[in-house]
């Protein structure tokens, strides 16, 4: 996950400089559910003005026809954490010519709230992991999967006493709520990490991300 500053959050831009074929970018930033394409569009623009980039969707439909259909336009409990896309890269020749040098594909991820997101497939982390490793379930919980009961008593506070649900509106107004706490915020709690960690573990697992780096072509 990286920070792209002012010019653009998802630091994707200094990925395309690269040129590279296979891509993930993490959204881990403040932006609620009727904002989670923002960042990405914001970056895909720049990569067109900056970078000569061409972006399109898996099927080759405009990009952002195709981010409007299968990531913003979703019901709640049906919003997926993940979306993937693909990239053409350009050079300007001596004659302003502009010429493909290359292609590649971009998966996006972004947390989701439990009752936003797809539901889970319920493992546990026995079923996802080593046997042999010890997980810690008072720690990480049983699995990946997280509930709105678990996630709608996290606030902005550094103490763990301060997690409650009567002061989930105060935390929305000042700092967010999960997944979508303002970054600024640097002092999580352990219970807040572990729900943050077992969030980015789900949404890997839906978009899958292994598979995805794993891809040759």
């Amino acid at each position: 996950m990286s920070d792209g500053g002012h010019v653009e959050n998802l630091g994707l831009l200094p990925l395309l400089k690269r040129r590279l074929k296979k891509i993930v970018v993490v959204n881990g930033g403040m932006a609620n559910e009727g904002d989670s394409a923002r960042d990405l569009i914001k970056a895909l623009q720049k990569g067109r003005e900056i970078m000569r980039c061409s972006f399109s969707g898996i099927g080759g439909r405009d990009v952002h026809e195709d981010i409007r259909v299968n990531l913003i336009n979703r019901p709640p409990g049906k919003k997926p954490r993940s979306y993937r896309f693909k990239v053409e890269y350009y050079d300007l020749t001596e004659q302003y010519e502009d010429v493909k040098v290359g292609e590649g594909e971009i998966l996006y991820i972004l947390p989701r709230h439990p009752k936003q997101g797809l539901p889970g497939e319920g493992k546990k982390w026995d079923e996802l992991t080593d046997k042999n490793i010890d997980i810690e379930p008072d720690l990480w919980g049983s699995g990946p999967d997280l509930d709105a009961h678990e996630t709608d008593r996290l606030t902005w506070c550094c103490c763990e006493c301060c997690h409650c649900h009567l002061l989930h509106s105060l935390s929305e107004l000042w700092c967010g709520v999960f997944p979508n706490h303002m970054t600024f915020n640097q002092f999580f709690t352990p219970t807040m990490f572990s729900a943050y960690h077992r969030e980015g573990y789900h949404a890997c697992l839906e978009a899958r991300a292994t598979d995805f780096l794993a891809e040759t072509g």
